[in-house]
């Protein structure tokens, strides 16, 4: 079976879409010949050699906006087109080419998260999906959801309501090689000490990842009485200087730490370091949250928004919290330091392995290709 995979962005870029779209082509290709088309306008070396990445360059390019029509020209002789959704300038041709008869691939269309925004940027994402959402949902075969919780919340909730029969529940996942339980990891000995509390919150910090809520976490921990809370901010972005400002605003510099950018081989460090992971996203642009699972799989509590998707990972392994709002996180973060977290450390790696382990996931996702086939 010939499959391939269309994603606006790809590793090494910092966002989930790219992540998922690679853990599941790296194990879809033990077994199949699989193709990777991106945009990216400064490709790197392939390392992995049992599937290939195309490069398409864009005509323009505005965030993680790429106009790229000419990628139906790279799409030949498949059996899976698998479309990861949103992907501005780039699906469009593709599902226009699929209704009007000229691509043969079934389509299978992973529906990622909303497209959400103040201002003029907000608008045109409300024109872009009213135009192109119906046409995705006609031209795909099959549309997957990280969790039916946040499509029934989502801005394609009436379309799913009429075509349920095309959605499909397929939940993310983590990489369980490198992400598990490691003792005695030791980091930032000038900043942090065996007393403290460590936080750590995971988030791209450009435009593009405006809804991490890091300003919210930066409030709540200017609201925590015990100083001995540090909170590790990992991430870059142009937004950084923004959130670093509000930190010094609040003299909270010996507090809040802005790692930067951390290696893929180091994050599990920082994980690992950690007491606690949290993610007080503000929007449904937060689908799911690819970052609590790896928190989880080290074995950590997590505190979430009340946002459909990322609470339904919550199982008795951490607190929701509401949203935009510093002081209820902070009430959350006191009561998981109350108590003996051990029982929410063992809940997360038990979901982990049992509910949301790629190598389970990516067999399910087999199973929907040859059915859609069959």
């Amino acid at each position: 079976m010939k499959i391939i995979h269309i994603v606006s962005t790809y590793p090494p870029y910092k966002g989930g879409m790219g992540n998922v779209a690679m853990e599941e082509v790296r194990r879809l290709s033990s077994q199949h010949e699989v193709l990777v088309i991106t945009p990216q306008t400064k490709p790197v070396p392939n390392l992995n050699k049992n599937y290939k990445v195309t490069y398409v360059k864009p005509i323009l390019k505005y965030g993680n906006a790429f106009l790229v029509p000419q990628i139906v020209k790279k799409i030949k002789k498949a059996d899976i087109i698998h479309l990861h959704w949103p992907f501005i300038g780039g699906a469009e041709a593709i599902l226009i080419y699929r209704l009007l008869g000229k691509i043969d691939a079934k389509i299978v269309t992973q529906y990622h998260m909303d497209l959400i925004d103040s201002g003029l940027r907000g608008i045109l994402f409300k024109i872009y999906l009213f135009l192109f959402a119906p046409l995705m949902v006609k031209a795909s075969n099959k549309i997957l959801v990280s969790s039916l919780d946040y499509i029934k919340h989502s801005l394609i909730k009436k379309s799913f309501k009429k075509n349920k029969a095309k959605f499909k529940e397929l939940a993310l996942g983590v990489n369980l090689n490198k992400f598990y339980p490691q003792e005695n990891v030791s980091l930032l000995k000038n900043k942090i000490d065996n007393k403290d509390k460590v936080l750590v919150l995971v988030g791209g910090l450009d435009r593009a990842h405006y809804f991490k809520g890091v300003d919210i976490a930066i409030k709540a921990i200017n609201l925590l009485q015990n100083k001995s809370f540090k909170l590790i901010i990992i991430g870059e972005g142009e937004l950084k200087k923004k959130y670093q400002k509000l930190t010094k605003d609040l003299n909270l510099e010996s507090q809040i730490i802005f790692a930067g950018r951390v290696s893929d081989k180091e994050l599990p460090r920082f994980y690992n370091f950690s007491d606690a992971v949290i993610l007080p996203s503000t929007s449904s642009s937060e689908a799911f949250g690819l970052v609590l699972l790896e928190g989880m799989a080290c074995g950590k509590p997590i505190l979430v928004s009340n946002l459909p998707g990322p609470r339904s990972l919550v199982q008795d392994n951490g607190y929701i919290i509401k949203k935009n709002n510093p002081s209820d996180l902070a009430q959350k973060i006191n009561k998981l330091f109350s108590e003996s977290r051990e029982k929410f450390s063992q809940k997360s790696i038990y979901l982990v392995k049992n509910k949301y382990n790629w190598d389970s996931i990516v067999k399910k996702l087999k199973d929907i290709y040859a059915n859609i086939r069959s």
